[in-house]
């Protein structure tokens, strides 16, 4: 019998990356660089020596080997393989194995819905070193940039150059749509940042990695998601032990309409801008320009701008989480409330009521519809549309 069996030719069925992903910090499905300075971790990423495996082979529970031939991907938790004769298929080997990883990961292995997901790289079986001790996992290998990449006007031109805001709903949708799936099948995100989600650039579709994280109950038994970075975090998380703390829908509610506010405003932060404190400071104290009467406002620029062709309907929702859901969870737009508004969005934008260009060239006028323009007493018969970047 071969290395998992028949394992991922007939569960998998995938074909092999067009190309390969790149190195870097326990990203390992990713084709895009990690930020040059990532926000701390909370609790901080330890750092740690690298195991060190002198043959570099492993086995499945089946006792069938196999050779390790690259690293694509090394962080304080573990190191992360392909494999020499199967592009499809990631190794994920822990620095320090401990009998709570194995557990959580039999765990993960246990949820049906998650673990025959495509859109997620779950752990789907079991590694051992050749003693026979357990060491990690193997999972299917995704690929696509990070989502990071949406963040950071540059390289959103340099990877995805002819992408404007209707790809961006396109993402977001598909977003939201995994972070339900997750929620149907018991799972609480917990982790939601940007460099734990792949984005196709050729359809928008958003695929998860580093799922070992997520927090899940199996058989009785609670397994934390035990990392996360504190500004993208629900603020009532701020200052608790995350290796205990139970997680609600509520906060990965909060986390994604971070992440979805961030997609929109090309990577703002939505308790960033006012008042020169930290994202960190405003998010714990509720200091956000978003909304009306909060005494914080957008300063005039890029942002403004962006904020200013957002559909009433979107600015509504992000006021209703980063406003009223701030200190009253059960305030918070649920994934429905998103993925409707998300719709109306796109459908506005296709009908040409909405602006295209992710970065437009100025604030939204009052008598602007998108590429539509209402004639008013002060808007001559032959005004031209609204110029946009493309």
């Amino acid at each position: 019998m071969g290395f998992l069996g028949n394992f991922f030719k007939t569960l998998l069925d995938v074909k092999s990356p067009s190309t390969p992903a790149a190195t870097g910090p326990v990203r390992p499905h990713s084709q895009s660089p990690a930020p040059k300075t990532p926000p701390p971790r909370c609790p901080a990423t330890r750092s740690r020596k690298s195991r060190q495996t002198a043959s570099l082979v492993v086995q499945d529970t089946n006792g069938s080997k196999r050779t390790l031939a690259t690293q694509v991907g090394k962080g304080g938790e573990g190191e992360v393989w392909a494999t020499s004769d199967d592009a499809n298929v990631l190794v994920k080997i822990y620095h320090h194995p401990t009998t709570a990883q194995h557990d959580k990961i039999k765990a993960l292995k246990s949820c049906i819905k998650l673990y025959s997901a495509d859109s997620f790289g779950w752990p789907k079986a079991e590694i051992l070193d050749t003693d026979g001790k357990w060491i990690g996992y193997a999972m299917r290998r995704r690929t696509g940039h990070q989502l990071q990449t949406l963040c950071q006007p540059q390289l959103l031109r340099e990877r995805m150059p002819n992408w404007d805001r209707r790809q961006l709903i396109t993402t977001a949708k598909s977003f939201v749509s995994l972070v339900a799936e997750a929620h149907a099948a018991g799972v609480v995100m917990g982790d939601v940042n940007t460099a734990n989600y792949l984005v196709d650039p050729a359809n928008g579709q958003v695929s998860a990695i580093d799922c070992d994280s997520y927090q899940y109950s199996s058989n009785g038994t609670f397994f934390a998601c035990p990392v996360g970075i504190p500004m993208l975090m629900a603020p009532e998380l701020l200052d608790c032990d995350m290796e205990t703390t139970r997680r609600s829908v509520e906060s990965d509610y909060f986390a994604a309409a971070i992440m979805l506010y961030r997609i929109f405003m090309v990577g703002a932060h939505p308790y960033s801008r006012v008042m020169g404190d930290t994202p960190i400071e405003n998010l714990r104290s509720g200091k956000t320009p978003v909304g009306i009467g909060n005494g914080c406002q957008f300063p005039r620029g890029r942002w403004y701008d962006i904020w200013s062709h957002l559909p009433f309907r979107m600015k509504k929702l992000f006021v209703q989480a980063f406003v009223d859901g701030h200190s009253a969870p059960s305030s918070r737009p649920t994934l429905k409330d998103w993925q409707q508004a998300l719709s109306v969005y796109r459908n506005d934008m296709d009908k040409g009521w909405m602006e295209t260009a992710i970065i437009p060239d100025g604030p939204k006028s009052r008598q602007y519809r998108g590429t539509r323009q209402v004639q008013s007493a002060s808007t001559p018969a032959n005004a031209g549309a609204h110029h946009r970047k493309t």
